[in-house]
């Protein structure tokens, strides 16, 4: 992102044209000098939230591009999915989940689901930030670090579980997941670390847990990546508002 990019520069240029023909109106430079703050405030803003926008939907792909190549899930330990509840009861996982070949089978199987499945969800998580509008725009870069992170989950986890679940389910009978999920509820039932421990916790259905916490790394790694994108625009707006600081000045000079 630069100061220079379209969006930011044709909101700037728009700017100078309205504070050059209110420093020639009556009142002149020092009502100019009195609006100025606000003004440049106001346009900049439009301006930001439409590259916030822009640079978001970008962020977009880039992090469907990270999560669906391989290890995408499994290799990231802030959107890995853990063996599903009763099992995360029967294995510490610490000591004993990778001693056991079907557990540690299981989780890679599952996390392979969620990374084939996620390119299905980009089209969703577009539409909805074309749909935002610019009063919303506006709104969600006033807000905190993860605004539009929060807004874009609000508006499409119903949409994305509906259309990920059955491809989570296809990947994971083609995978063989279900087989191995099943033998291990059956074999595993009442064992911890050589202890008997006793759940009523029911075993939940594979696809809907995988399809879950897909979903939800999806957003854990697009509010990462919406927080590094501020970042950015912080730098951008320093800049900007340092520009037009210096704008009334060499108009001033052009006024007799």
């Amino acid at each position: 992102m630069r100061l220079g990019s379209p969006i930011i520069g044709r909101g700037l240029c728009g700017l100078l044209v309205v504070l050059c023909i209110s420093a020639c109106a009556p009142g002149g430079f020092n009502a100019f000098q009195q609006n100025l703050s606000q003004v440049a405030q106001e346009q900049l803003k439009k301006s930001l939230a439409a590259h916030f926008m822009a640079e978001l939907g970008k962020g977009i792909g880039s992090v469907m591009a990270t999560l669906a190549k391989s290890g995408g899930y499994l290799d990231n330990p802030l959107v890995r999915i853990l063996l599903p509840p009763p099992l995360t009861l029967v294995f510490d996982v610490a000591h004993n989940l990778h001693a056991n070949p079907q557990a540690t089978l299981l989780e890679a199987l599952m996390n392979q689901a969620a990374e084939k499945a996620i390119p299905s969800a980009a089209p969703i998580l577009q539409a909805a930030l074309n749909n935002v509008t610019p009063a919303e725009a506006r709104a969600l870069l006033d807000g905190d670090s993860t605004a539009a992170t929060t807004y874009l989950k609000t508006k499409t986890s119903a949409a994305l579980e509906e259309a990920l679940t059955s491809l989570v389910s296809a990947n994971l009978v083609a995978s063989g997941a279900q087989q191995v999920y099943g033998e291990l509820l059956a074999t595993y039932p009442t064992q911890k670390t050589g202890e008997l421990a006793t759940t009523d916790e029911k075993a939940p259905d594979l696809a809907h847990y995988v399809t879950e916490r897909a979903v939800a790394g999806l957003f854990t790694a697009l509010g990462a990546q919406e927080e590094r994108i501020r970042e950015n625009l912080d730098t951008v707006t320093e800049g900007a508002l340092n520009g037009l600081e210096k704008a009334p000045r060499s108009i001033a000079s052009t006024i007799p």
